[in-house]
Protein backbone atom coordinates (compact mmCIF):
# COMPACT_ATOMS: atom_id res chain seq x y z
CA UNK A 1 0.00 0.00 0.00
CA UNK A 2 2.96 2.24 0.08
CA UNK A 3 2.48 4.90 -2.58
CA UNK A 4 -1.02 5.36 -2.79
CA UNK A 5 -2.71 8.00 -3.92
CA UNK A 6 -3.50 10.92 -1.43
CA UNK A 7 -5.89 13.63 -2.08
CA UNK A 8 -6.58 16.94 -0.52
CA UNK A 9 -9.93 18.10 0.17
CA UNK A 10 -11.92 14.79 1.28
CA UNK A 11 -15.73 16.86 0.13
CA UNK A 12 -15.06 17.35 -3.28
CA UNK A 13 -13.22 13.98 -4.01
CA UNK A 14 -16.15 12.07 -4.75
CA UNK A 15 -15.67 9.96 -1.85
CA UNK A 16 -18.51 6.65 -2.12
CA UNK A 17 -20.09 5.01 0.95
CA UNK A 18 -22.75 5.61 3.49
CA UNK A 19 -22.62 9.04 5.15
CA UNK A 20 -24.50 8.43 7.86
CA UNK A 21 -27.63 10.68 8.00
CA UNK A 22 -27.80 13.92 11.33
CA UNK A 23 -30.50 11.73 13.20
CA UNK A 24 -27.10 9.69 14.66
CA UNK A 25 -26.61 12.60 16.91
CA UNK A 26 -28.92 10.22 18.72
CA UNK A 27 -27.25 7.48 19.15
CA UNK A 28 -23.60 6.85 21.22
CA UNK A 29 -20.41 7.84 19.96
CA UNK A 30 -17.99 5.23 19.09
CA UNK A 31 -14.75 3.65 17.72
CA UNK A 32 -14.77 0.42 18.38
CA UNK A 33 -17.90 -2.05 19.38
CA UNK A 34 -16.45 -1.97 22.88
CA UNK A 35 -17.13 1.22 23.18
CA UNK A 36 -21.22 0.44 22.71
CA UNK A 37 -24.14 -1.03 25.33
CA UNK A 38 -24.18 -4.35 25.83
CA UNK A 39 -26.46 -6.03 22.41
CA UNK A 40 -25.56 -2.85 20.45
CA UNK A 41 -23.30 -2.68 17.23
CA UNK A 42 -20.53 0.47 16.28
CA UNK A 43 -21.21 1.46 12.49
CA UNK A 44 -20.16 4.53 11.15
CA UNK A 45 -18.74 6.17 14.46
CA UNK A 46 -22.18 5.53 16.02
CA UNK A 47 -23.76 2.76 18.25
CA UNK A 48 -26.55 0.97 16.82
CA UNK A 49 -29.27 -2.02 18.14
CA UNK A 50 -29.44 -4.58 16.04
CA UNK A 51 -31.27 -3.60 12.83
CA UNK A 52 -31.46 -0.13 13.14
CA UNK A 53 -27.56 0.76 11.66
CA UNK A 54 -27.73 2.35 8.27
CA UNK A 55 -26.86 0.40 4.72
CA UNK A 56 -23.41 0.55 3.93
CA UNK A 57 -21.21 -0.50 1.65
CA UNK A 58 -20.23 -4.17 1.64
CA UNK A 59 -16.83 -4.65 3.37
CA UNK A 60 -14.24 -6.14 1.52
CA UNK A 61 -13.03 -9.94 1.36
CA UNK A 62 -10.32 -10.62 4.30
CA UNK A 63 -6.78 -11.48 3.26
CA UNK A 64 -5.26 -14.90 3.73
CA UNK A 65 -4.06 -15.60 7.59
CA UNK A 66 -4.57 -18.14 9.57
CA UNK A 67 -7.27 -20.09 7.99
CA UNK A 68 -10.70 -17.91 8.11
CA UNK A 69 -10.83 -14.11 8.09
CA UNK A 70 -13.68 -12.02 8.46
CA UNK A 71 -14.27 -9.11 5.79
CA UNK A 72 -14.02 -5.64 7.06
CA UNK A 73 -16.38 -3.26 7.77
CA UNK A 74 -18.38 -1.08 5.21
CA UNK A 75 -17.60 2.32 4.73
CA UNK A 76 -19.98 3.26 7.36
CA UNK A 77 -22.73 0.82 7.67
CA UNK A 78 -22.81 -3.29 7.41
CA UNK A 79 -20.33 -5.30 8.20
CA UNK A 80 -18.66 -7.29 5.30
CA UNK A 81 -18.89 -10.49 3.69
CA UNK A 82 -16.60 -13.20 5.36
CA UNK A 83 -13.00 -13.45 4.20
CA UNK A 84 -11.57 -16.11 2.05
CA UNK A 85 -9.91 -18.80 4.30
CA UNK A 86 -6.61 -18.53 4.72
CA UNK A 87 -3.55 -19.99 2.96
CA UNK A 88 -0.34 -21.29 5.02
CA UNK A 89 2.06 -17.77 5.87
CA UNK A 90 5.35 -18.02 4.17
CA UNK A 91 8.12 -16.60 6.40
CA UNK A 92 11.95 -17.15 7.26
CA UNK A 93 14.14 -19.36 7.96
CA UNK A 94 12.84 -19.73 11.88
CA UNK A 95 11.46 -17.01 14.38
CA UNK A 96 12.39 -17.15 17.53
CA UNK A 97 10.33 -16.54 20.81
CA UNK A 98 11.64 -14.52 23.19
CA UNK A 99 9.92 -14.82 25.85
CA UNK A 100 6.68 -16.93 27.28
CA UNK A 101 4.83 -17.86 23.74
CA UNK A 102 3.44 -21.33 24.12
CA UNK A 103 2.08 -22.03 20.53
CA UNK A 104 4.60 -21.89 17.80
CA UNK A 105 6.65 -19.17 15.95
CA UNK A 106 6.48 -16.55 13.45
CA UNK A 107 9.04 -15.14 11.35
CA UNK A 108 9.67 -11.94 9.14
CA UNK A 109 11.56 -13.39 6.19
CA UNK A 110 13.29 -16.11 4.19
CA UNK A 111 11.88 -18.98 1.63
CA UNK A 112 11.02 -22.02 4.10
CA UNK A 113 9.80 -20.81 7.23
CA UNK A 114 6.39 -21.80 9.09
CA UNK A 115 3.81 -19.23 10.16
CA UNK A 116 1.99 -19.98 13.70
CA UNK A 117 -0.88 -18.72 15.46
CA UNK A 118 1.67 -17.00 18.27
CA UNK A 119 1.53 -17.85 21.97
CA UNK A 120 -0.98 -16.65 24.67
CA UNK A 121 1.36 -14.14 25.95
CA UNK A 122 4.89 -13.41 25.80
CA UNK A 123 7.45 -11.92 22.89
CA UNK A 124 8.08 -12.76 19.34
CA UNK A 125 11.37 -13.18 17.86
CA UNK A 126 11.59 -10.74 14.77
CA UNK A 127 12.66 -13.41 12.09
CA UNK A 128 16.12 -14.21 13.15
CA UNK A 129 19.51 -12.49 13.04
CA UNK A 130 19.69 -8.74 14.05
CA UNK A 131 16.75 -6.09 13.97
CA UNK A 132 18.16 -2.99 12.55
CA UNK A 133 14.91 -1.13 11.49
CA UNK A 134 12.29 -2.64 9.12
CA UNK A 135 11.59 -5.83 11.96
CA UNK A 136 8.04 -6.03 13.71
CA UNK A 137 7.90 -8.65 16.55
CA UNK A 138 4.78 -9.02 19.21
CA UNK A 139 5.98 -7.93 22.83
CA UNK A 140 2.84 -9.49 24.13
CA UNK A 141 0.06 -11.47 22.69
CA UNK A 142 -3.02 -13.20 24.17
CA UNK A 143 -4.46 -9.95 25.39
CA UNK A 144 -8.38 -9.02 26.31
CA UNK A 145 -8.69 -6.05 24.20
CA UNK A 146 -5.79 -3.85 24.74
CA UNK A 147 -6.43 0.11 24.13
CA UNK A 148 -3.95 2.48 25.20
CA UNK A 149 -0.86 2.36 25.44
CA UNK A 150 2.24 4.61 26.55
CA UNK A 151 5.99 4.30 26.69
CA UNK A 152 8.72 5.69 28.86
CA UNK A 153 11.79 4.41 30.92
CA UNK A 154 12.86 1.18 28.73
CA UNK A 155 8.54 -0.01 29.57
CA UNK A 156 5.86 -0.04 27.70
CA UNK A 157 2.57 0.15 29.45
CA UNK A 158 -1.05 -0.16 28.30
CA UNK A 159 -4.57 -0.81 29.50
CA UNK A 160 -6.46 -4.18 28.82
CA UNK A 161 -10.22 -3.66 28.45
CA UNK A 162 -11.71 -7.07 28.78
CA UNK A 163 -9.31 -8.17 31.81
CA UNK A 164 -9.56 -5.08 33.73
CA UNK A 165 -5.72 -5.04 33.76
CA UNK A 166 -2.84 -2.30 33.67
CA UNK A 167 0.09 -4.32 31.75
CA UNK A 168 3.63 -3.67 31.09
CA UNK A 169 6.35 -4.87 29.42
CA UNK A 170 9.99 -4.46 28.94
CA UNK A 171 10.58 -2.41 25.51
CA UNK A 172 13.19 -5.00 24.78
CA UNK A 173 10.81 -7.79 25.43
CA UNK A 174 10.46 -10.29 28.17
CA UNK A 175 7.40 -11.52 30.21
CA UNK A 176 4.62 -9.09 30.28
CA UNK A 177 3.06 -8.01 34.16
CA UNK A 178 0.19 -6.78 35.33
CA UNK A 179 0.33 -3.80 37.82
CA UNK A 180 -3.30 -2.93 38.62
CA UNK A 181 -6.01 -5.80 37.94
CA UNK A 182 -9.75 -5.50 38.42
CA UNK A 183 -10.42 -2.64 36.66
CA UNK A 184 -13.69 -1.45 35.02
CA UNK A 185 -13.05 -1.26 31.47
CA UNK A 186 -9.78 0.53 31.71
CA UNK A 187 -9.30 2.92 28.59
CA UNK A 188 -7.44 5.85 28.36
CA UNK A 189 -3.89 5.78 29.54
CA UNK A 190 -1.12 8.40 30.68
CA UNK A 191 1.79 9.02 32.15
CA UNK A 192 3.54 11.54 34.11
CA UNK A 193 6.01 12.23 37.33
CA UNK A 194 6.53 8.63 37.77
CA UNK A 195 2.99 7.71 38.16
CA UNK A 196 0.36 6.48 35.60
CA UNK A 197 -3.17 7.46 35.64
CA UNK A 198 -6.26 6.05 33.47
CA UNK A 199 -10.01 6.02 32.90
CA UNK A 200 -12.59 3.38 33.62
CA UNK A 201 -15.48 3.54 31.80
CA UNK A 202 -17.03 1.26 34.12
CA UNK A 203 -20.04 -0.43 32.35
CA UNK A 204 -20.01 2.32 29.69
CA UNK A 205 -23.77 3.25 29.79
CA UNK A 206 -24.57 3.07 33.39
CA UNK A 207 -22.21 6.13 34.02
CA UNK A 208 -19.76 4.58 36.63
CA UNK A 209 -16.50 5.90 35.52
CA UNK A 210 -13.70 6.66 37.31
CA UNK A 211 -10.32 8.28 37.19
CA UNK A 212 -7.20 6.31 38.92
CA UNK A 213 -3.45 7.21 39.62
CA UNK A 214 -0.94 4.81 40.48
CA UNK A 215 2.96 4.88 41.34
CA UNK A 216 5.06 3.00 39.08
CA UNK A 217 6.73 1.95 41.94
CA UNK A 218 3.64 -0.09 43.10
CA UNK A 219 1.18 0.12 45.14
CA UNK A 220 -2.99 0.40 45.31
CA UNK A 221 -4.69 2.35 42.55
CA UNK A 222 -6.08 5.47 43.92
CA UNK A 223 -9.11 7.13 42.73
CA UNK A 224 -8.79 10.73 42.17
CA UNK A 225 -11.90 11.44 39.76
CA UNK A 226 -15.25 10.03 38.66
CA UNK A 227 -17.76 10.75 35.27
CA UNK A 228 -20.01 9.03 33.31
CA UNK A 229 -17.71 7.84 30.48
CA UNK A 230 -14.23 9.14 31.06
CA UNK A 231 -11.71 8.33 27.91
CA UNK A 232 -8.42 10.06 27.09
CA UNK A 233 -6.73 11.87 29.44
CA UNK A 234 -3.51 14.67 30.06
CA UNK A 235 -1.70 15.79 32.93
CA UNK A 236 -0.03 18.69 33.74
CA UNK A 237 0.87 20.93 36.81
CA UNK A 238 -0.25 18.71 39.29
CA UNK A 239 -4.05 18.39 37.16
CA UNK A 240 -4.95 15.63 35.33
CA UNK A 241 -7.98 16.69 32.79
CA UNK A 242 -9.85 14.04 31.12
CA UNK A 243 -12.52 14.24 28.87
CA UNK A 244 -15.90 12.32 28.59
CA UNK A 245 -17.50 11.54 25.29
CA UNK A 246 -21.03 10.73 26.81
CA UNK A 247 -21.60 13.75 29.14
CA UNK A 248 -19.85 15.87 25.86
CA UNK A 249 -17.58 17.57 29.13
CA UNK A 250 -14.58 18.20 30.14
CA UNK A 251 -13.40 17.85 33.47
CA UNK A 252 -9.99 18.60 36.20
CA UNK A 253 -8.70 16.95 39.54
CA UNK A 254 -5.67 17.76 41.27
CA UNK A 255 -3.05 14.32 41.07
CA UNK A 256 -2.52 14.57 44.82
CA UNK A 257 -6.51 14.16 45.42
CA UNK A 258 -8.99 16.73 46.35
CA UNK A 259 -12.40 18.22 44.72
CA UNK A 260 -12.63 18.18 40.84
CA UNK A 261 -14.25 20.47 38.32
CA UNK A 262 -16.21 20.14 35.32
CA UNK A 263 -13.69 22.51 33.45
CA UNK A 264 -16.59 23.12 30.60
CA UNK A 265 -19.92 21.92 28.90
CA UNK A 266 -19.60 21.59 25.34
CA UNK A 267 -22.89 20.27 23.56
CA UNK A 268 -22.30 17.80 20.55
CA UNK A 269 -18.58 17.79 20.97
CA UNK A 270 -18.47 13.89 22.20
CA UNK A 271 -14.61 14.90 22.92
CA UNK A 272 -12.49 12.47 22.65
CA UNK A 273 -8.99 13.38 22.27
CA UNK A 274 -7.50 16.59 24.91
CA UNK A 275 -3.75 18.04 25.22
CA UNK A 276 -2.98 20.48 27.99
CA UNK A 277 -1.04 23.72 27.30
CA UNK A 278 -0.05 27.07 28.92
CA UNK A 279 -4.04 28.24 30.33
CA UNK A 280 -5.52 26.38 27.90
CA UNK A 281 -6.57 22.92 27.09
CA UNK A 282 -7.31 21.11 23.27
CA UNK A 283 -10.08 19.04 22.82
CA UNK A 284 -10.65 16.47 20.03
CA UNK A 285 -14.60 16.76 19.16
CA UNK A 286 -15.42 13.58 17.63
CA UNK A 287 -19.07 14.19 17.64
CA UNK A 288 -19.18 18.18 16.03
CA UNK A 289 -16.14 17.89 13.88
CA UNK A 290 -14.10 20.49 15.63
CA UNK A 291 -10.89 21.27 17.83
CA UNK A 292 -11.44 23.49 20.49
CA UNK A 293 -9.05 25.66 23.00
CA UNK A 294 -11.19 25.89 26.34
CA UNK A 295 -9.14 28.30 28.31
CA UNK A 296 -8.63 27.73 31.95
CA UNK A 297 -9.79 30.87 33.31
CA UNK A 298 -13.27 30.23 32.48
CA UNK A 299 -13.86 32.01 28.89
CA UNK A 300 -15.91 30.03 26.34
CA UNK A 301 -14.19 27.43 24.22
CA UNK A 302 -12.60 28.83 20.64
CA UNK A 303 -13.23 26.48 17.27
CA UNK A 304 -9.79 26.19 15.97
CA UNK A 305 -10.44 23.88 13.23
CA UNK A 306 -13.44 22.56 11.76
CA UNK A 307 -14.99 20.21 9.29
CA UNK A 308 -13.20 17.29 10.39
CA UNK A 309 -14.45 13.98 9.95
CA UNK A 310 -14.78 12.82 13.75
CA UNK A 311 -11.38 14.18 15.14
CA UNK A 312 -10.14 11.42 17.32
CA UNK A 313 -6.71 11.48 19.19
CA UNK A 314 -4.78 14.35 20.00
CA UNK A 315 -1.11 15.47 20.89
CA UNK A 316 0.13 18.88 21.43
CA UNK A 317 4.30 19.46 20.82
CA UNK A 318 6.40 22.18 19.54
CA UNK A 319 3.31 25.34 19.68
CA UNK A 320 1.12 23.15 16.89
CA UNK A 321 -1.46 20.72 17.68
CA UNK A 322 -1.73 17.54 15.84
CA UNK A 323 -4.36 15.15 15.58
CA UNK A 324 -6.15 12.04 13.67
CA UNK A 325 -9.48 11.78 11.64
CA UNK A 326 -11.15 8.39 11.92
CA UNK A 327 -13.48 9.62 9.57
CA UNK A 328 -15.54 6.92 9.70
CA UNK A 329 -18.69 8.68 8.45
CA UNK A 330 -17.13 10.88 5.69
CA UNK A 331 -16.74 7.71 3.70
CA UNK A 332 -14.18 4.52 2.77
CA UNK A 333 -10.77 6.63 2.73
CA UNK A 334 -11.85 9.73 4.61
CA UNK A 335 -9.19 9.44 7.72
CA UNK A 336 -6.88 11.98 7.95
CA UNK A 337 -3.88 13.19 9.77
CA UNK A 338 -3.14 17.46 10.30
CA UNK A 339 -2.14 20.14 12.09
CA UNK A 340 -2.44 23.24 13.27
CA UNK A 341 -0.39 25.85 15.15
CA UNK A 342 -2.09 26.89 18.19
CA UNK A 343 -1.72 30.58 17.25
CA UNK A 344 -3.90 30.12 14.40
CA UNK A 345 -3.72 29.80 10.86
CA UNK A 346 -4.77 27.41 8.23
CA UNK A 347 -5.09 23.43 8.83
CA UNK A 348 -2.19 21.49 7.20
CA UNK A 349 -3.71 18.02 5.79
CA UNK A 350 -0.41 15.97 6.57
CA UNK A 351 -1.84 12.40 4.92
CA UNK A 352 -5.62 11.69 3.80
CA UNK A 353 -7.75 8.80 2.11
CA UNK A 354 -6.47 6.59 5.17
CA UNK A 355 -8.67 3.92 6.06
CA UNK A 356 -9.58 5.08 9.42
CA UNK A 357 -7.21 6.98 11.51
CA UNK A 358 -6.20 6.22 15.10
CA UNK A 359 -3.08 6.36 16.97
CA UNK A 360 -0.67 9.47 16.94
CA UNK A 361 2.85 9.89 17.87
CA UNK A 362 5.66 12.21 17.43
CA UNK A 363 9.44 12.50 17.00
CA UNK A 364 11.36 15.58 16.18
CA UNK A 365 10.81 14.84 13.00
CA UNK A 366 8.18 12.80 12.46
CA UNK A 367 4.23 12.22 12.62
CA UNK A 368 3.38 8.76 13.23
CA UNK A 369 -0.43 7.34 13.02
CA UNK A 370 -2.28 3.70 12.99
CA UNK A 371 -4.92 3.11 10.82
CA UNK A 372 -7.85 0.89 12.55
CA UNK A 373 -9.07 -0.78 9.82
CA UNK A 374 -6.30 -0.39 7.59
CA UNK A 375 -3.84 -2.47 9.81
CA UNK A 376 -1.30 -0.04 9.23
CA UNK A 377 1.35 2.21 10.60
CA UNK A 378 2.27 5.00 8.54
CA UNK A 379 4.80 8.27 8.71
CA UNK A 380 4.87 12.10 7.07
CA UNK A 381 7.48 14.07 7.72
CA UNK A 382 6.42 17.78 10.35
CA UNK A 383 7.32 19.84 7.80
CA UNK A 384 5.14 17.75 5.11
CA UNK A 385 5.92 15.78 2.02
CA UNK A 386 4.99 12.63 0.75
CA UNK A 387 3.52 9.84 3.47
CA UNK A 388 4.45 6.83 3.62
CA UNK A 389 3.34 3.14 4.81
CA UNK A 390 5.84 1.47 7.51
CA UNK A 391 4.28 -1.43 7.96
CA UNK A 392 0.90 -3.39 6.98
CA UNK A 393 -0.69 -6.70 7.80
CA UNK A 394 -3.55 -8.51 6.22
CA UNK A 395 -6.18 -8.15 9.44
CA UNK A 396 -6.11 -6.89 12.93
CA UNK A 397 -7.30 -3.36 14.32
CA UNK A 398 -4.48 -1.03 15.37
CA UNK A 399 -5.04 1.84 18.07
CA UNK A 400 -2.66 3.83 20.07
CA UNK A 401 0.46 4.05 18.98
CA UNK A 402 3.92 5.58 20.99
CA UNK A 403 7.41 6.18 20.43
CA UNK A 404 10.67 5.97 22.39
CA UNK A 405 12.55 7.50 19.44
CA UNK A 406 14.30 4.06 18.73
CA UNK A 407 11.18 2.07 17.83
CA UNK A 408 7.22 2.61 17.44
CA UNK A 409 4.87 0.48 19.67
CA UNK A 410 1.28 0.06 19.15
CA UNK A 411 -1.50 -2.00 19.99
CA UNK A 412 -3.53 -4.44 17.87
CA UNK A 413 -7.00 -4.43 19.36
CA UNK A 414 -8.93 -7.31 17.64
CA UNK A 415 -4.78 -9.60 17.59
CA UNK A 416 -4.98 -8.82 21.05
CA UNK A 417 -1.73 -8.00 21.12
CA UNK A 418 1.17 -5.21 21.74
CA UNK A 419 3.43 -4.90 18.54
CA UNK A 420 7.17 -3.02 18.29
CA UNK A 421 8.58 -1.95 14.72
CA UNK A 422 12.47 -0.77 15.08
CA UNK A 423 12.77 2.36 13.30
CA UNK A 424 15.80 2.81 11.02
Amino acid sequence: MIGRALFIGLAAAGLSGCVLSPSTAAHFPCRTVGDCPVGQQCVGGYCFAPGEAPAGDAGVAGSSGSGSSSGGQGGSGSTGSAGSGGSTGSGGTTGTTSSGGTTGTTSLGGTTGTTSSGGTTGSTGGGGAGCDGGCVVTLASGLSGPYDLVVASGMVYWTDQSSGRLMAVPTDGGTPVTLAQGQGNPTGLAIAGGDLYWTNQGGRADGGGTVVRQSLDGGAPRVIGTSANPDFLAVQGGTVYWTDHAASQLFAAPVDGGAQTMVASLPNCSPYGVAAGAGVVYVACYGSGTIEAVPLDGGPSVSMATGQYQPNVLALDDGSLYWTNYGGWGGALAGAVSSLAVDGGTVELLASGLPTAWGLALTATSVYWTSFDGHEVGSVSRDGGAPSVLYEQGAGSFLAIATDGAALYWIDFSGGAVLKLTLP
